[in-house]
C-alpha cells in the first residue's frame, strides 16, 4: 500500500496473479489485495512471480538430434 516507487509501468491484480501469489508463498504479506487492484510492476513481479529469473532446479537436458545436420557434417 502507498508505493512510492517511481514508475510508469503499472499490472492489475488479476485472477491467475490471486491463485499464483498463494503457490508462491507471497500473498500472506499481501493478503489485503483485491482482484481488479492496481500495482506498480516491482510489487507485482515480487508477489506474483517473485521466482521468475531464478534458474531451475532440474536442468533440461539437451538431445542432440543425430539424423539432424550440424555444422561439422554439412557436406561442402
Amino acid at each position: 500500500q502507498n508505493c512510492d516507487t517511481k514508475t510508469g509501468r503499472f499490472r492489475q491484480f488479476t485472477q491467475l496473479a490471486h491463485e499464483k501469489s498463494p503457490k508462491k508463498g507471497t500473498y500472506a504479506f499481501y493478503n489485503y489485495l483485491m482482484i481488479g487492484q492496481q500495482l506498480c510492476h516491482n510489487h507485482y513481479m515480487r508477489i506474483v512471480e517473485p521466482d521468475r529469473h531464478q534458474k531451475a532446479e532440474v536442468p533440461i537436458s539437451v538431445e542432440i538430434d543425430k539424423d539432424r545436420p550440424t555444422n561439422n557434417n554439412i557436406a561442402q
